[in-house]
């Protein structure tokens, strides 16, 4: 089980539906979205608290609606005034990985992305599905934004372009996510490399999958490490 309370502090801005519903519109109008994870995109299972559900969103406190619906939807359906509260029943044999969460409000994913409002999710491996090396390794949480490379901090924050030091044979897992915004500042695709000539890489998971082997990479003879955009578009 995963609650959280959403509060949107941004500042009002009363740019309302536009006439064209895909051009950028209430940009600080925000919500929240996971990206592999198996929770209801609707609400949770008693209906009282709101959970993976791209329809609802919220206002920052003090910004005007007009009437009961805006761009053709109800407003008492799909807006919250300020804050929401939002719980992701994430059952105990979910699937084992590393997901994401970013705003997806329509009309204002793009900018929010790119402006940072995005995060990792972990869910933790079950005991004795990893050898134990990989089990206790050090674990570096890192996300590819429009502004760089993140090393997170897993008490929030974190540091933008960081250098990552590694003692002679020692193992860390890296986790990766590319939350690139599509079509700002760059391509959805980032090529995964070190100046470290003699350092040993290896797959062991992808879009939140763990692999059933550890696949080398050597990033020095043309096998190379691409890692798509988990974005959602250019919304």
């Amino acid at each position: 089980m995963l609650d959280i309370e959403l509060i949107n502090d941004l500042e009002p801005l009363h740019d309302d539906c536009a006439q064209d519903v895909n051009q950028f519109h209430r940009l600080h109008t925000t919500n929240l979205h996971t990206h592999g994870l198996h929770v209801s995109p609707t609400t949770d299972s008693s209906g009282e608290f709101d959970a993976d559900n791209d329809f609802v969103s919220v206002t920052p406190k003090g910004q005007f609606v007009p009437g009961e619906e805006i761009c053709g939807t109800s407003v008492a359906e799909t807006l919250r005034s300020h804050r929401t509260q939002v719980r992701f029943e994430i059952g105990p044999d979910h699937l084992s990985g590393t997901f994401w969460y970013h705003a997806h409000k329509h009309g204002a994913t793009q900018s929010q992305v790119a402006a940072g409002l995005a995060g990792p999710l972990i869910v933790p491996d079950m005991p004795g599905t990893m050898p134990d090396y990989i089990a206790q390794a050090a674990e570096k949480i890192m996300m590819i934004v429009n502004e760089g490379l993140i090393l997170v901090d897993p008490d929030g924050g974190g540091a933008l372009n960081p250098t990552l030091a590694m003692r002679p044979g020692e193992v860390q897992r890296w986790r990766i996510i590319n939350a690139q915004a599509s079509g700002v500042g760059g391509g959805d695709f980032a090529r995964l490399s070190t100046n470290v000539p003699d350092l040993e890489m290896y797959q062991i998971a992808f879009d939140g999958l763990t692999l059933p082997r550890r696949f080398p990479i050597d990033q020095f003879d043309g096998d190379e490490l691409w890692l798509e955009s988990g974005g959602d578009g250019p919304r």
